[in-house]
């Protein structure tokens, strides 16, 4: 995970306290000589209260502190397909972690597309209209994951 990605997931209110230090480390490893950076990687006093200034305070150095809401959802489908593709998470489970933020950021594109086939996945052998045999049902659920999977693989490139 890099600075945009964690935050863009902070700014959706999903990024854990830990991942703040692992990210600040990261981009020390990586070069990064921002004293910001410096003092969040070092601090040993791991509460949230301490955490959140720290990492706002690099967010603030990176001009990270004003993603848009297309940004944030950018960063964060970045993420999550990067997890899709090491195998830490399913193709539908990346389609309802993204499909998570549609009440506040309405999805739309492929984000939305992604959630539209996790949903269908997940539903074809119980709503009306959708296939009602078995061999039908797997291969509408694996034309779902394709699709999810096409998504995954732009979001990862």
């Amino acid at each position: 995970m890099n600075f945009n990605q964690a935050a863009s997931l902070y700014k959706l209110g999903v990024l854990p306290s830990e991942k703040m230090v692992d990210v600040a480390i990261s981009a020390l490893e990586s070069g990064s000589d921002e004293e910001a950076i410096v003092m969040l990687a070092i601090e040993t006093d791991k509460t949230l209260g301490t955490l959140n200034s720290l990492f706002e305070e690099c967010l603030r150095v990176l001009n990270l502190d004003v993603l848009s809401n297309k940004e944030t959802l950018e960063y964060a489908a970045q993420h999550y397909a990067s997890l899709a593709n090491s195998g830490a998470i399913s193709e539908v489970e990346f389609g309802f972690k993204v499909g998570s933020f549609h009440d506040e950021y309405k999805l739309e594109g492929m984000l939305w597309d992604a959630f539209q086939n996790a949903m269908w996945y997940e539903e074809a052998p119980y709503e009306y209209g959708y296939p009602k045999d078995l061999e039908s049902n797997r291969a509408f659920q694996a034309e779902c994951l394709q699709k999810i999977r096409i998504i995954i693989e732009r979001y990862a490139a």
